[in-house]
């Protein structure tokens, strides 16, 4: 996984944490808590030392390399947030990444990247990979992430 991609997690856990908080001060009756620079950093800094796990497939897909790709920006931006072109790493294969929601109700997020890296008579390989942070209990995140995508292209060929 990249440096890229464990900071967007990161970033990603922190507003997780920021939307607890806030649910937390409604649960009690308190203020709404405003989350401080500080608090942030903190926030990151806990993210970043969770270990990463990862989860790959290979899959093979009918259709040109454009329509493969449209159907995969569709499918990404149905479960998730894709991501911009300055947020991802760049690759020599043609694909698209975003951030999925996965895990306990969908609110630990998982990088998941779909790139084609073989073209052949009609037919593209896509590679689909998935990173998230997991604390003492695995969940699998990058897992499901990775799978949820798969079934969102399923239902659409």
């Amino acid at each position: 996984m990249s440096g890229r991609d464990d900071e967007l997690l990161a970033k990603e856990l922190e507003k997780v944490a920021a939307a607890g908080a806030k649910i937390a001060a409604k649960m009690t009756g308190k203020p709404n808590p405003a989350v401080t620079a500080e608090d942030s950093e903190i926030m990151r800094r806990a993210a970043r030392r969770l270990d990463t796990e990862q989860y790959r497939e290979e899959r093979s897909v009918e259709g040109d390399p454009k329509s493969v790709l449209r159907m995969v920006y569709d499918a990404m931006r149905s479960i998730g947030r894709i991501l911009e072109e300055h947020e991802r790493e760049s690759s020599a294969n043609p694909g698209i990444s975003g951030v999925v929601g996965s895990g306990f109700l969908g609110k630990n997020p998982a990088v998941v990247h779909a790139e084609i890296v073989e073209i052949r008579e009609g037919r593209c390989t896509l590679c689909i990979e998935g990173s998230a942070k997991e604390g003492l209990i695995k969940q699998g995140t990058a897992r499901k992430a990775v799978e949820k995508l798969l079934r969102e292209l399923d239902s659409r060929n």
